[in-house]
């Protein structure tokens, strides 16, 4: 279809009007101008990439009934444009926009949104270069988008701000480095996930100034919290911590400015902890009084000020006898598994669970030095992506997804790979 300009039910190229037709893909149709179809009442899907905004714009009246909606590359697909196509999307419960570079704003305002985007509970935005913000207008206060459930933002260098409706319950800010200020209305309770990655300068809602996080208990539905790679935090209200009693996940890492003097104090009903390469290294933290529920812990070597972890007696206060797994990464003077052994952790001696990574480009050495580091320390050699492919080949649940988002051109995502893992 690369060549065609117009595809029209009436032209013959097409005899049928699709009456039971439930998804729709259109894929790398750069001089596809105009698609000319019935309404199509049974299309639940419909995606669109590497097409005009013409497209688009004439096939969104005849897929009003579509539930899900993913573009991607759309050229002229322009802010005024793009509002437009939204006054159809009001049966639409997940939309998907990837890599749409003219957009700089997804609504007007957020009470204009509300008006058309009557069900949409996912919202998905990735690489979107020039979006600033979601709504052109930020009304404080504002709380009309009521259905939106979930929310992810990836790669959008420009974004500089997202003022959010207080029913979000999973938010996702990833490596969008501009951005500033993230505000919900009514301090964003609801929220049971946050990820905030690769932020340089990120204030959220009341959090006093760019450098700071002020407070926690407005978040105590969270299940899972997540900073990284967040370089301007220099504080964090760990006294809080205990607060978040719904809390079982928590990542805290590459926070260069993040100082841990108040960390001692933990969630109660936690079970994972990856945490480290903040400003003090782990060997000089205080003691810690972690709950009993805690199972699985990542400690992460490489802090601003050098690490002098050397032995395993300096990791002991950080290592509570709960533990059944544990993963050390980046400690480049603690040389072998004996010295971590030799800690006084009770019942975790000898360590039931040791993980170590090769990373690198292609044709670094991971294939030839892993089988090494197998046979010298007695450990099971993972390779992920001879994994994930056995998936893909074999066809299981999780090899499908993961099929699905490569030919979709998107990255395979954590859980998905930790899933084929487990």
């Amino acid at each position: 279809m690369s060549g065609w300009e117009v595809w029209s039910a009436n032209s013959g190229v097409v005899d049928a009007v699709f009456p039971r037709l439930q998804k729709l893909e259109i894929e790398f149709c750069p001089n596809l101008v105009e698609v000319s179809l019935e309404a199509l009442h049974s299309l639940r899907v419909l995606e669109l990439s590497g097409c005009g905004d013409g497209v688009l714009k004439s096939l969104i009246h005849a897929a009003s009934s579509a539930t899900k909606l993913r573009i991607s590359s759309i050229s002229g697909l322009s802010d005024e444009v793009w509002r437009g196509v939204m006054d159809y999307l009001g049966a639409v419960e997940e939309l998907s926009i990837w890599r749409c570079n003219e957009i700089r704003y997804l609504w007007e305002s957020e009470a204009e949104a509300s008006k058309v985007l009557v069900n949409l509970r996912n919202l998905d935005v990735y690489d979107c270069s020039k979006l600033v913000s979601l709504g052109e207008k930020e009304e404080d206060g504002c709380n009309q988008l009521t259905s939106l459930r979930s929310l992810s933002i990836y790669l959008c260098g420009n974004l500089e701000r997202c003022n959010l409706p207080n029913n979000i319950q999973d938010l996702s800010i990833s490596f969008c480095r501009m951005i500033a200020s993230v505000s919900f209305p009514a301090g964003g309770h609801k929220l049971k996930s946050l990820e905030i990655d690769g932020s340089e300068q990120l204030k959220i809602s009341s959090w006093a100034t760019q450098n700071s996080i002020n407070e926690l208990t407005c978040f105590i539905q969270l299940t899972y919290l997540r900073i990284e790679d967040c370089s301007s935090i220099e504080l964090f209200p760990a006294a809080e911590l205990p607060n978040l009693t719904s809390l079982t996940r928590l990542t805290i890492s590459d926070c260069k400015s993040m100082d841990v003097d108040s960390f001692g104090l933990w969630p109660p009903k936690f079970g994972s902890l990856e945490i480290g390469r903040l400003k003090k290294p782990i060997s000089k933290w205080g003691p810690q009084n972690f709950p009993p529920s805690l199972v699985h812990l990542k400690l992460l070597g490489g802090s601003v000020e050098e690490d002098d972890v050397t032995s395993g007696s300096q990791l002991s206060h950080m290592l509570p006898s709960s533990l059944t797994r544990l993963h050390l990464n980046g400690f480049k003077k603690l040389e072998t598994k004996r010295q971590v052994e030799e800690a006084p952790i009770g019942p975790l001696s000898p360590i039931s669970h040791m993980w170590t990574y090769a990373k690198g480009p292609p044709g670094s050495g991971k294939g030839t030095q892993s089988p090494i580091i197998k046979d010298e320390y007695c450990l099971c050699h993972l390779a992920t992506g001879d994994m994930l492919r056995a998936a893909v080949a074999a066809k299981t649940p999780l090899g499908i997804k993961a099929k699905e988002a490569m030919d979709n051109g998107q990255l395979v995502s954590d859980d998905l790979v930790v899933g084929i893992i487990d």
